[in-house]
């Protein structure tokens, strides 16, 4: 676990919700993005983190940094 004294931020993790507010794509499409076998498949997009059996998050600056890298493509 991280503290104040080692330097790092602690992470924050996002719910979908807040994934999807925070790049405008829907759950299916942050999904899709994941997803090997789909056309729509990126492998840039950020994996999520599995909390328990049914809960999953993503890291907030990995989905931060995912989307400054589609700001820079433009």
């Amino acid at each position: 676990m991280s503290n104040s004294t080692d330097g790092n931020k602690p992470k924050v993790l996002l719910k979908l919700e807040d994934v999807e507010q925070m790049t405008s794509l829907s759950g299916s499409n942050i999904y899709n993005k994941m997803s090997i076998k789909s056309r729509y498949y990126d492998p840039t997009f950020p994996r999520q983190v599995r909390l328990g059996p049914r809960s999953v998050a993503w890291e907030k600056s990995e989905v931060e940094d995912w989307i400054d890298s589609r700001m820079k493509m433009r």
